[in-house]
């Protein structure tokens, strides 16, 4: 689907990051893939739109393998953004990164 996916992509992510703590080891393999092909898709304009839904997801704390993944995707989307993309997001994205810096599951504080 490529671009045109985009827009759906925000509604989209907290399904999949959800789907990465499934007691089901195809339903987690499946959900690593299609984060990762959502995350490839997203243009650094578009970043705007689902940086907050990932934000929001590992505010939540819904499962540790959830918050992993929304701080790995967070990692990837800020290293490939420009200054002028990520710059308006940079104080709820290190709110959100400090916060799991004291998260119980050392999975979680190692990728924070």
């Amino acid at each position: 689907l490529g671009h045109i996916f985009e827009p759906y992509a925000a509604n989209a992510i907290p399904i999949i990051l959800n789907k990465l703590g499934d007691k089901v080891t195809e339903v987690k393999a499946a959900a690593e893939e299609a984060l990762k092909a959502v995350l490839s898709v997203i243009c650094p304009q578009g970043l705007a739109v689902v940086m907050p839904t990932i934000v929001e997801v590992l505010n939540s704390r819904s499962t540790w393998q959830a918050s992993v993944g929304c701080l790995t995707s967070i990692a990837a989307k800020v290293q490939s953004a420009g200054r002028t993309q990520i710059a308006a997001m940079i104080p709820a994205i290190m709110s959100a990164c400090i916060e799991a810096l004291s998260d119980t599951k050392p999975e979680v504080q190692e990728a924070a």
